[in-house]
Formats: structure tokens, sequence, C-alpha cells
């Protein structure tokens, strides 16, 4: 087979099975192999644009952004000329369908400005993911599968940070896709319509239209049955369906990690954390296994930090909040728990020294009920956070694994590297000031002090 009708060919076989991983795999071997007969500098250029739109799919954000850039320096004005004819590439059909066909031979620069459309449109959203805003490029009039394509990638990055940008764009994507004749397109187009609509706090239209498409006659590849699950998953979440969003999102979390669509496949975990409290730990561990370290990339960091999590205020004040909503205990006692177990980090506290702190001099037995109902009122009050608050046997541990608590914010922040002035005025604020005049408080207060001190010197 020759690289460069495979190379053209990967992408198309993958428009029609959205299998991403074994696109990329089938990419990657055909250049090598253009790359060992000398082929790769005549027939590379003219897919180099569908290899960055994969990438981007797989959440290679860095390699999408290379690859997009060198399609442009490869199909500019002095570089088209003398490549010869370019691979198959993807345009729309008779029938409304997507499938390889070779431009011109004798006018090899006829696909050039769709190439550098794509590729712009591919930077764009590859800000988005990352939270940062671009030029949005023009729709090109003369092709509307390659604009439709674009639109719709920069709407799904968009949804991310930019909810009204992310709807305008889908609806210019269901617009373009929908005069170039492509029902695969339109599906695309309206997908990332209904995860606008979701994004902006319409979830109940998110919904209804996510559904449809889901319920929609004919077999979709499952990988795309896969996407659009996903989408209504997080509608129903959103829209308070906690059983419906378990539903769509348990199956289509694995079914897009193993097709090799990434920032999907987080985000499939991450609402499904909130639908399953249950199981919130083990699919937290599946979405940073497939992240990766935090730090790495910060479209992914920016993932995790979107999700409602637990947050834990102890310097000058004493709060808890989920998702910025404050959580409201029925006693003090549920919430010195809370903020007890905070305190003592990972290796928790023993049930038999929380009853003589919590309720010291009261009898070990009756002390051992109450500490049973007080943990049962703070996990009421964690909500979707309950997860966190586990008792084996009589250890108890509060996980604050991706939570947010300010006296641990702050000291690793300075413990990576120069002390920072407003931080360090904040570590001298009291800690859990309602609660100074307590033995437990008083200890891991004069501790927080030392390091003030220590660092204001």
């Amino acid at each position: 087979m020759a690289c460069p009708a495979e190379l053209g060919d990967a992408f198309g076989r993958f428009w029609q099975d959205g299998q991403l991983a074994a696109a990329l795999s089938r990419h990657e071997i055909n250049v090598a192999d253009a790359q060992s007969t000398g082929d790769a500098g005549q027939h590379e250029w003219s897919t180099l644009p569908s290899s960055a739109v994969l990438a981007l799919l797989a959440g290679r954000f860095d390699q999408a952004v290379a690859v997009a850039r060198e399609a442009q320096r490869q199909m500019g004005a002095g570089n088209v000329e003398g490549l010869g004819p370019p691979a198959p590439t993807l345009q729309a059909q008779q029938g409304g369908s997507i499938g390889p066909t070779r431009p011109n031979p004798a006018s090899p620069s006829g696909w050039v400005p769709s190439a550098v459309a794509l590729c712009e449109w591919v930077v764009c959203a590859v800000d988005g993911w990352h939270g940062e805003r671009s030029a949005v490029p023009e729709p090109l009039a003369g092709d509307r599968w390659s604009s439709g394509l674009g639109l719709v990638l920069a709407s799904e990055a968009s949804a991310n940070f930019d909810t009204e940008l992310a709807a305008l764009l889908a609806a210019d994507a269901v617009g373009q896709a929908e005069r170039a004749g492509d029902a695969a397109l339109l599906r695309w187009a309206d997908r990332a319509r209904a995860g606008a609509l979701v994004a902006l706090g319409e979830p109940d239209a998110g919904l209804a239209l996510a559904s449809r498409l889901s319920d929609a006659p004919g077999q979709a590849p499952a990988a795309e049955a896969a996407r659009t699950d996903r989408v209504v998953g997080a509608a129903a979440l959103r829209a308070g369906d906690d059983e419906l969003a378990r539903a769509r999102l348990t199956p289509s979390a694995e079914v897009l990690a193993t097709a090799g669509y990434i920032p999907e496949a987080v985000l499939a975990l991450l609402a499904l954390s909130e639908a399953d409290p249950d199981g919130a730990r083990s699919h937290l561990r599946r979405a940073h296994e497939l992240a990766g370290e935090p730090g790495a990339d910060s479209a992914f960091d920016r993932m995790f930090a979107m999700r409602p999590t637990l947050q834990v205020t102890m310097l000058g004040e004493q709060t808890l909040s989920v998702g910025g909503e404050r959580c409201r205990a029925k006693t003090s006692h549920a919430e010195q728990l809370v903020f007890s177990l905070v305190l003592a980090g990972r290796d928790g506290l023993d049930a038999r020294d929380l009853c003589e702190r919590l309720w010291p001099g009261k009898d070990i037995s009756k002390a051992m009920g109450s500490l049973t109902t007080a943990t049962w009122d703070a996990r009421a009050a964690l909500g979707r956070e309950a997860w966190r608050l586990d008792r084996k046997g009589d250890r108890l541990t509060l996980d604050t694994e991706d939570a947010s608590v300010d006296l641990d914010d702050i000291m690793a922040a300075l413990s990576a590297g120069s002390p920072d002035r407003e931080l360090v005025q904040r570590l001298h604020l009291p800690l859990l000031p309602a609660w100074r005049h307590e033995d437990w408080v008083i200890d891991a207060d004069e501790r927080r002090a030392a390091v003030a001190s220590r660092l204001a010197r």
C-alpha cells in the first residue's frame, strides 16, 4: 500500500468507524514508512491537517499544534510547488458521506486553503482547551465541511471556558454541516450544540437534544455512540437525574478511553465521580491515570479544577463548601469531626481519640454512638463529596486529594519556591478561630504560628 494513500485513508477509516487510537497508529506507521522510503517530503503535507485533528481529539495538544504549524509552514507559498500530487484527503461526496478523494494532481495547491484553515481551527481549539482565547478563524465559503469540522472542534473546546462562544460556534457548525450535506458531521455539530447548552446552564434543553441524537435511527459506531452518551450523561447530571447519568457515563467512559478520546474520557469520569459518589475514588483515580501527572498539561488540570469539589477554609475562619455551595452540618460536632480529620492528614484518627477530643469525659460507649451520629451528619453535609469521609474499623480518614484546603495549599506553595508575601500574611491568620480554645486546635495553631514566624524572619 502506498504511503500517501494510506495516510489519507487513515482519516477516512476513522471517519467511518470512530476508532481514534487505531487511526493515530495508522498515521504513525505510515509516516515512518514514508520517511524510510523518502516519500514523506513529497506527499505528507496534504495529510498533516488530518493528523493534527486526530492529535487534538486524543488530547495530544502540543503535538496537535506542532503538526498544524508544520503543515502551515509546508503549505506556504514557496513550499507547495514541486511537492507533487497530495495524498487522498477528505471532501464531501455525493450522498452526504465523507471519503478519501484525490485533488487535481495538476493543482496541488487546490487543497491548501482548506488545509490551512483547518490547521488554524486546530490551534484555536487547543487554546480553548487551555482556557485561552485566540482569534476565531473565518469559515471558508467554498468548503462547508472543513469549516463545519473546525467550528465543532472549537466549540467543544470553548465549552470549558467561554460558554456563550461555544454556543455560537456550535450553531454555526450546524449550519455549515447542513449545507455540506454530511450526516456524520451534522451529528458532531448537534452534539457540540447539546454540550454548549449544558455548559450554558440549560441542561434540560441539552439533554433533549443529546437524547434525540442517541435515539436516532441508524447504527452509529461504538465510539461515536459513546461520545453522544457522554453528553447525555453530563446533561442528566446537571438536570438532577443521577441514575440516567450513571447509566450513560459508566459504559461511555471506558469506550472513549479504549478508542483514544482521552479528554472526553476524563470528562466522563469526572462527571461520573459526581453521579456515583460511592465509586468516586476509583473514577477519579482512573481519570488521573488517563490525564497524566498534574501539571503536565494545563488543559487536563483545568478539567479537574472545574469539577465541583470539597473546599476547606481554616485560616481566619472555618468553612466547608462543595462547588462553591456552603455545607451546613446539623451539629458543631459534625463540623469539628471533618476539620479534625483534615488536620490529621491521610493517616486519619482513631475513633477513641476522636471521642475523647469531641466528647471529653463522656462514657466511651456513649461517645462511640455519638461519633457514629456525627459521622452520618458530616457525610450528609458533604453531599456528593461524602465519599471522602471513610471509616475502616476504628480508623476514620478524610481523603483530600483533588480537594482545596487553604492551609495545605499555602504550605505547598511556600515549600515549592520563594515565600510569597501575600501567602505568608495569610499564614498569620488564626487557625479555626471559633474553636481556638480547644486543645487540638491550640496544638495545630502553634505549629502554624511557628512556620509563619520562621518565614517572616
